[in-house]
């Protein structure tokens, strides 16, 4: 039988992956939130409410999955754990919209994802992070040229 991984072990694991390849620097730094935007400043901000949501953590813009994934497949794999992820979301019974709204500690602890769906959607930290760095150094030039 398949292991199925809690909420927490799931966020865990989508954390280290957005740490590790260097994407959640990347979106700080470039993009500042802009994905979060108004819930920043809403009262159901995650840093009200203890911390990032999983259905955030797998989250990432279209033009970013555009510009880092490889193809449509790797690409597509990393957008079907958020799929999965919000699905399993559901299954607990969270009615509310998954991004903008605290997730219960019901939805918390009735949460399974099979291991599967993340350790094979996932590509390696490794591969995604030499792409964010040539990205990052483009995007240096292209500033340091539009301020001259």
């Amino acid at each position: 039988m398949e292991k199925m991984l809690t909420y927490d072990e799931t966020l865990d694991i989508l954390e280290r992956f957005m740490l590790d390849s260097g994407l959640r620097a990347f979106c700080e730094s470039r993009c500042k939130g802009v994905c979060c935007n108004a819930c920043f400043y809403s009262k159901n901000a995650c840093h009200k409410h203890g911390g990032r949501r999983l259905s955030c953590s797998a989250f990432l813009c279209m033009e970013i999955e555009h510009l880092i994934f490889p193809n449509k497949t790797t690409m597509g794999r990393f957008s079907d754990i958020n799929i999965q992820i919000r699905s399993a979301i559901r299954k607990t019974g969270y009615s509310k919209n998954e991004y903008f709204y605290p997730h219960s500690e019901k939805t918390r602890s009735q949460f399974r994802l099979p291991e599967s769906i993340i350790s094979q959607g996932l590509p390696p930290a490794k591969f995604i992070a030499q792409k964010i760095e040539a990205l990052d150094f483009l995007l240096g030039k292209i500033s340091k040229n539009q301020r001259r």
